[in-house]
């Protein structure tokens, strides 16, 4: 769950909002009434703005010498759960995680280095508040919208000291007693998975090319936001996976940009020693097979001299493993359906990734098919009717090439055309939402 807070001073814009009644908000049927604290449901925005204004009056007198602290008179909060965990949700639900939220971030007392206490706890729950659930952003994600009186009923200021990492701390703290997954939680598993994208980049890069670096990563799905400094040199990049940005700095700092050419240093020389080690050993696993055919040839040879009627066949060479067969961390596992059998592959997240592009589980009901049929595509598991008539099966391409892997592809490459072939193969099927049980302004 993540919760973002600060102070404004225009709450009466931030009001007309909210409620649905803003020249921005184009969509006000999917915006509906929570709550509102110590004020009249039926208040229009005006008279919420005008109320909470006559609570923080007696502040704002020229002269007081707390004016300039009340400037900001109201405080603005958003929470966003994961929509997987309010699904059927009612007004009561989302009220409930409204005060759970706010009771949260007023048992905040902050403290110095020195152990003195600096703020104290807010009143979030003792002030005039309006509470709203948007169902109008363009991810899905239904989230609250919070305008609260920056002074409570007892005439004391909210303050607004570290107001951000106050939030953060209330929804991790409301996520841990529900028993979901916090917002640190998330950062870090998205975090690991980004720098498992950037190594395998770098793995696979003959020679060091910041654009080659950067085309991999936007081939691969993410956003990079470069900073530059006069000379155009690198400074510093974010990326921007979903609705996160992550900076370089905070993924890992062996992917800075000071960093960089030396990571893919390392990356590459192993890479090197991986291919010449695989090569040592199919030669000599060609070497090994070529002396027993040699020797079978030869008893072949001896026994039909002596028994005609007689075939000595050569002895099987032992196949080598499949590949992705071995547990890799970090990975995803792929159990694949294959005649009779069932066969487990583990692989890497940033080619896990390109398999489920696009494929919301909430929105595509067969997205876990999909995303098997591309895997078993990309591993010669599953081959396309395609692969048998050397064109397209019909449906009016003018493709007639055969179906396989180009040898000048790399894995990235040969993963997406895998995963635009299964969708081919395997349409998508919208999931039916259920009806909602409806809000009553």
């Amino acid at each position: 769950m993540v919760a973002h807070a600060t102070s404004v001073g225009y709450g009466a814009n931030i009001l007309n909002y909210i409620d649905g009644q803003s020249k921005n908000k184009k969509e006000s049927d999917k915006i509906h009434f929570v709550c509102n604290q110590f004020l009249p449901a039926s208040l229009s925005p005006a008279g919420i703005f005008q109320s909470m204004e006559n609570d923080t009056a007696m502040y704002r007198g020229t002269g007081h010498k707390l004016s300039k602290a009340i400037k900001r008179s109201v405080l603005k909060f958003e929470i966003s759960p994961s929509p997987k965990y309010t699904k059927g949700w009612g007004r009561e639900d989302w009220q409930r995680l409204w005060e759970d939220y706010a009771r949260e971030f007023d048992r905040q007392t902050l403290f110095d280095m020195k152990g003195n206490v600096k703020s104290m706890p807010t009143n979030i729950l003792g002030s005039k508040a309006a509470v709203r659930l948007h169902l109008d952003s363009k991810s899905g994600v239904p989230h609250i919208h919070a305008v609260v009186c920056r002074v409570d009923r007892d005439g004391r200021i909210n303050n607004t000291h570290e107001i951000l990492e106050r939030s953060q701390n209330a929804a991790d703290i409301v996520a841990i007693k529900r028993g979901w997954e916090t917002a640190r939680q998330k950062g870090e598993e998205n975090k690991k998975m980004l720098l498992q994208t950037c190594y395998g980049i770098l793995y696979r890069m003959p020679r060091w090319d910041w654009n080659a670096y950067q085309s991999g990563l936007e081939s691969a799905g993410f956003t990079v936001k470069v900073n530059q400094d006069s000379t155009d040199s690198v400074k510093g990049y974010s990326i921007k996976m979903g609705n996160s940005v992550y900076p370089s700095s905070k993924i890992h700092a062996s992917i800075k940009p000071s960093q960089l050419e030396g990571t893919w240093r390392k990356l590459r020389a192993k890479f090197l020693e991986e291919q010449a080690k695989a090569l040592a050993i199919k030669k000599s696993e060609a070497e090994a097979s070529r002396r027993s055919q040699e020797r079978a040839t030869k008893r072949s040879q001896n026994d039909a001299a002596v028994k005609p009627q007689v075939v000595t066949a050569s002895k099987p060479v032992a196949s080598q493993e499949p590949p992705y067969s071995k547990i890799i961390s970090p990975c995803a596992q792929y159990d694949l359906k294959v005649g009779n059998r069932t066969i487990t592959r583990y692989l890497p997240l940033y080619l896990h990734h390109i398999f489920n592009e696009g494929l919301d589980a909430k929105v595509v009901e067969n997205a876990k098919e999909i995303a098997h049929k591309a895997c078993a595509l990309f591993l010669g598991l599953a081959i396309p009717p395609e692969a048998y008539t050397g064109g397209s099966g019909g449906g009016g391409s003018n493709d007639q090439s055969p179906w396989g892997r180009d040898p000048r592809e790399d894995d990235i490459e040969w993963a997406k055309r895998c995963a635009q072939m299964a969708h081919r193969l395997v349409p998508a099927r919208q999931s039916t939402p259920k009806k909602s049980s409806g809000y009553h302004r």
